[in-house]
C-alpha cells in the first residue's frame, strides 16, 4: 500500500515523465527563442515561435505516450482472467 505499491510507483514515473516531457520542451523553446532574438535581433519572434513549436510538440508525444499507453498494454487484470480461464 501507499507508495511500496508497484501501481502507484508506475502512475507517479508516468506523471512525472509527463511533467518534465511537457516543461522541457516548453520552457527550452522559450529560452532559446530569447537567446536566438537577442543574437539576431528580432525580438519576440523567435521566442513566440518556438514557445508554440514546444507547446506542439510536447503535446503531441503526450498523445502519442496516452495512445501507445492505452493500446500497447493490456490491462492486468485482463491477464490474469484470460490466463485462468485457459490454464
Amino acid at each position: 500500500m501507499g507508495f511500496r505499491d508497484s501501481g502507484m510507483i508506475l502512475a507517479l514515473k508516468y506523471l512525472g515523465t509527463i511533467f518534465f516531457n511537457l516543461a522541457f520542451r516548453i520552457l527550452g523553446g522559450f529560452f532559446l527563442g530569447r537567446y536566438l532574438d537577442h543574437r539576431l535581433q528580432t525580438e519576440p519572434l523567435l521566442s513566440i515561435l518556438l514557445v508554440l513549436l514546444g507547446i506542439f510538440s510536447s503535446f503531441y508525444s503526450l498523445y502519442k505516450a496516452v495512445k501507445k499507453g492505452a493500446f500497447d498494454k493490456p490491462d492486468s487484470g485482463a491477464d490474469n482472467r484470460s490466463g485462468e480461464r485457459g490454464g
